[in-house]
């Protein structure tokens, strides 16, 4: 039977990949603003490992500024102390959200479930981009599709 939420042919995946972002040089700065433009990826659900080199920038679409949400989660643990037991803590948390097949969820056949306008919720993909950081930095990712 055909699903009224998924696409008819849909395949699910899971895909892991390691990106590598070398060094800031003058000239890689003038080709690119940030090491990655902001995008959405494919798939339902994208997780990302935090780094060690903070660079991963999110969008709040509501008040339409970009946070920079690793830097938020190094922070947080610098200040309940985790890095003194731990310099390495930070590898135990990750950034997960929404990607493009998010839509297929908006069609779920689902009841009462309403934002706080009243009108049905609506799961939207992230834009999130890695900013242009100051040292070399490896990103893990993990994508649901």
């Amino acid at each position: 039977a055909s699903s009224t939420f998924v696409a008819d042919g849909y395949i699910s995946s899971s895909i892991m990949d390691n990106f590598h972002y070398y060094p800031p040089t003058h000239d890689k700065h003038e080709k690119f603003y940030n090491n990655h433009a902001s995008h959405t990826d494919s798939g339902l659900i994208t997780t990302v490992i935090t780094t060690d080199e903070p660079g991963l920038e999110i969008k709040d679409q509501k008040i339409n500024k970009w946070i920079g949400i690793e830097e938020l989660i190094q922070k947080y643990l610098k200040e309940k102390g985790e890095y003194e037991n731990n310099k390495l803590c930070h590898r135990r948390y990750a950034t997960f959200f929404w990607s493009d097949s998010c839509e297929y969820l908006n069609n779920a056949p689902v009841d009462n479930v309403t934002s706080v306008e009243g009108g049905k919720k609506q799961l939207k993909a992230l834009f999130h981009r890695v900013a242009d950081c100051e040292h070399e930095r490896y990103s893990v990712v993990f994508k649901q599709r």
